[in-house]
């Protein structure tokens, strides 16, 4: 129950962080506010096993840090594709897209992992994947096709691609033995690396960093924070049950894009919303 409510939550804070980060990337370099990511994740990852574990610090294991750098590099790099599709499609079409992503989890999870699932919470998880796909079809069919929003579509397909398997590769670790403490300290290694790499890369390409303002705020503390809690969600409980929960933040952030960013929600996106909420309901309630 606890990790159901943590994935409700994770949805919360992703469905901010996607809307204010496709409102900051507007007038922002794509690759200045995927260095404020990186920067941001690490520090988060750092900070919570400092309060809840230091003692991890001085367990450093090449055999553990290699286990988790996979699953750490493919949300990297998902990370460029994800800022690439909000900032080049409309965000009420690509974010169903990117969302899709449990459709492959459910399986993973409940064939390849074995994870013991009522049948019940089982299905209503697939209902709640069928519909987040019927979302991203009902919005890019009626979408007028222009080179950036086929960007950013494509973008968002590889997007969800990465971070399917890179979900999956988390779960197997936790599977295999490792700790959430594992997770955070060495997820927040690579994620200092890759921030370092970034910054190397913007000084020599001479791209200035532009001011901090609510929306940066509001868009990377959301998704960051949002990250972290998903690891959570992740460690405990099926990974085939509160990954559609956590993919249900394409819901909020289509009515956040209709009163925010001034997009339309269609009479069969409501509908496919409600399914959603009433699956969603179901889990909790069994």
């Amino acid at each position: 129950m606890v990790s159901i409510l943590v994935a409700i939550l994770v949805a919360i804070l992703w469905a901010v962080g996607e809307v204010y980060m496709a409102k900051d990337s507007v007038s922002k370099n794509r690759r200045v506010i995927i260095f404020y990511q990186y920067l941001g994740m690490s520090i988060l990852y750092f900070g919570t096993v400092l309060i809840l574990s230091p003692s991890t610090f001085s367990t450093f294991s090449w055999s553990r840090f290699f286990r988790f750098m996979p699953a750490a590099l493919a949300n990297i790099i998902g990370m460029v594709f994800y800022t690439k599709a909000i900032k080049s499609g409309k965000l009420s079409v690509v974010s169903p897209v990117m969302a899709a992503y449990p459709i492959i989890n459910v399986f993973l999870g409940f064939f390849i992992l074995k994870e013991d699932v009522g049948m019940i919470s089982f299905w209503a998880a697939i209902c709640i994947t069928v519909a987040i796909v019927v979302m991203s079809f009902l919005q890019t069919k009626g979408t007028s096709q222009g080179k950036a929003l086929n960007i950013g579509l494509v973008a968002a397909v590889i997007y969800m691609i990465i971070v399917a398997f890179a979900t999956y590769l988390e779960k197997w670790a936790y599977v295999d033995g490792l700790t959430l403490m594992d997770c955070f300290y060495y997820f927040g290694i690579c994620y200092l690396l890759s921030a370092i790499g970034v910054l190397i890369y913007l000084k020599l390409k001479k791209i200035s960093f532009h001011k901090i303002t609510k929306d940066t705020v509001l868009g990377i503390g959301g998704t960051d924070f949002g990250n972290l809690l998903s690891s959570v969600a992740l460690y405990g409980s099926s990974m085939s049950v509160v990954t559609p929960i956590m993919a249900m933040y394409t819901v909020l952030t289509n009515y956040l894009s209709h009163s925010i960013l001034k997009e339309k929600i269609s009479f069969w996106q409501s509908i496919c919303i409600a399914v959603i909420i009433l699956c969603t309901l179901l889990i909790l309630i069994l």
